[in-house]
């Protein structure tokens, strides 16, 4: 195995701080070496504990990406729902399998939520 990059997370004063090292000096930081390095945190997160908190995420900071591209497409080979894929502007496209029962029931809140900002006088939210 090569090495690429070489990544310290260290934590001073309650503040981390993230270097990154190239094993080559002098080659650029290449927006695939994140992206590989992303990949890989995900992989290793999912096999911690705590989990990651499962039920709604009220009151947490989220990080998040205002009106973000998304597609969905029909999939009837692992959940006979659809595919929700949305891009997030620094982790890429995420992709969730949506089963058709979990489809209906957030075709449902969509309803309710467009139906709540078609009533509301403009400028105000309806969201809490």
């Amino acid at each position: 195995m090569n090495p690429l990059l070489t990544v310290t997370l260290s934590e001073e004063n309650g503040q981390s701080r993230l270097d990154c090292t190239m094993a080559t000096p002098g080659q650029p930081l290449a927006a695939g070496h994140v992206d590989s390095l992303i990949q890989a945190l995900a992989r290793l997160r999912q096999t911690l504990e705590p989990e990651v908190r499962p039920d709604s995420p009220e009151g947490q900071n989220v990080m998040g990406a205002v009106d973000p591209r998304w597609f969905i497409q029909r999939d009837g080979t692992t959940t006979d729902g659809a595919v929700l894929m949305v891009r997030h502007p620094g982790i890429g496209w995420m992709a969730y399998a949506l089963p058709l029962e979990s489809l209906k029931h957030l075709h449902v809140v969509m309803g309710e939520i467009i139906q709540q900002a078609d009533l509301a006088p403009p400028g105000s939210s309806t969201l809490n």
